[in-house]
């Protein structure tokens, strides 16, 4: 009889802890954001009301991309999704070179530039229209992305640029 006792506490505490775990993955599942489109003017609209409403700040936007704030610097995104459900957010943060540094083909931004990508494998670098270096990365998913790994994304990113100042420190002589 006691075993009788026992065995259905352990089935009410099995019941009770798959209800618990349905609940936690329900709520995990609501913080999921779902897309099997092809059209980016789509996605960027709802995925910037799906951060939204996780209360994500929004910096900017336009059509086809949005820009938040992480800890340190302004995120540009654009998302780049296709039918065949691999999708990408291709993210960039633009950080200003002195003037000085800007005039004609100036050897040092462009050894900057070398260096950065044959040391760093956090994003690619690049110099922009306006000769600003760019730091450009990308998160791949298929269909769904959660905030939680958005947002670890986001925060990596923000943080690379510290890893920057480490691999090249002239970059603080070149940089605003």
């Amino acid at each position: 009889m006691r075993s009788g006792g026992m065995g259905a506490a352990l089935v009410w505490i099995l019941m009770l802890a798959v209800m618990v775990l349905g609940a936690a993955d329900g709520a995990l599942a609501s913080k999921a954001f779902k897309y099997n489109g092809d059209d980016d003017a789509e996605f960027t609209k709802k995925f910037i009301s799906f951060l939204e409403k996780q209360d994500m700040t929004i910096h900017n936007q336009g059509e086809n991309w949005l820009s938040v704030k992480g800890e340190s610097f302004i995120i540009a995104l654009q998302p780049k999704v296709s039918a065949d459900g691999l999708d990408r957010i291709i993210a960039n943060i633009f950080l200003t070179v002195k003037s000085e540094y800007k005039s004609g083909s100036n050897q040092k931004l462009n050894d900057l530039v070398w260096k950065l990508n044959s040391s760093l494998n956090t994003a690619q670098f690049a110099l922009d229209g306006d000769k600003d270096l760019v730091m450009l990365s990308h998160i791949t998913f298929v269909d769904e992305l959660t905030f939680e790994e958005m947002k670890a994304f986001i925060d990596w990113f923000d943080q690379s640029v510290l890893t920057l100042m480490v691999a090249a420190p002239e970059a603080l002589e070149i940089l605003e």
